[in-house]
């Protein structure tokens, strides 16, 4: 740009040294050669010359023009350089946010699949307590319903009490009916969850719980067959006779012979 301005300084500069020369031709040649040739040869090269002038003007607006331009594009590509890095950085902070709420994500599974491993456990406490709370209540209602007001209902009590609590009822951590009560025998569902337990404490096996030797499924009454004194039967920890309820914290796994030797003694 200040070349430009140099050279059209420098062309305006000649202009004007070219007037005073025709000027002074003019003042010198008054004949008719000198205003021939003044005519046909200075005078169009001084058009030419003011013709050139304005040309040259119109290209230093024209480039003052762009260079106004030029400006405004500067600006604007400095403001696109600042949004560029406010984004790059949003991108980056937003990269830190997914990486962080990865770890957390990895945190909360590892203390969800704890908290999932610990349920059975849970469940199994809450059975239990479900259990022990069935043998409080069983009991409390056969001591308000004992009227003989004799030591026996105080002692009945405290088994029922007892019996989920103790080593006695191994399957006290199962689940019982609504329908459990005081002198019922167990259902044939409750039996059956039963002698499934059973097996899974003796590896497949149905043993007793008093003695451990190995049990055999009961076979069905027939005219002239002694049953197996090895058949195993479902035994009130607690007799019906004394208070004893169909819990499952009532009921123990026993052989034909166990079980008769308990009611005679």
């Amino acid at each position: 740009m200040d070349t430009l301005k140099d050279e059209l300084w420098s062309l305006g500069q000649r202009s004007r040294d070219l007037a005073e020369f025709l000027s002074e031709l003019r003042a010198l040649w008054n004949d008719s050669a000198a205003h021939e040739i003044s005519t046909r040869y200075l005078v169009p090269r001084s058009d030419d010359d003011q013709r050139m002038q304005q040309a040259l003007a119109d290209q230093q607006r024209a480039l003052e023009e762009l260079q106004g331009h030029a400006a405004i594009v500067m600006e604007l590509a400095s403001v696109a350089e600042n949004i560029s890095q406010e984004i790059a950085q949003l991108l980056r902070e937003t990269l830190q946010g997914v990486l962080t709420a990865n770890g957390y994500y990895q945190s909360f599974s590892e203390f969800n699949n704890n908290a999932l491993n610990l349920f059975p456990q849970i469940e199994e406490q809450i059975s239990q307590a479900g259990s022990s709370c069935s043998g409080i209540n069983s009991a409390s209602e056969y001591a308000r319903n004992e009227d003989n007001g004799t030591n026996q209902s105080s002692t009945v009590a405290a088994d029922l009490a007892s019996q989920s609590n103790t080593s006695g009822g191994k399957y006290g951590y199962l689940q019982d009916l609504p329908n459990v009560g005081l002198g019922k025998e167990f259902s044939s569902s409750q039996i059956e969850a039963i002698i499934k337990e059973n097996m899974k404490m003796n590896g497949g096996i149905v043993r007793s719980d008093k003695s451990g030797i190995t049990l055999v499924r009961p076979q069905k009454s027939q005219r002239g067959v002694i049953p197996s004194p090895d058949e195993w039967q479902i035994d009130h920890i607690i007799p019906r006779s004394k208070g004893g309820t169909n819990s499952f914290a009532n009921a123990q796994v026993l052989s034909r012979q166990e079980n008769r030797a308990k009611w005679d003694s």
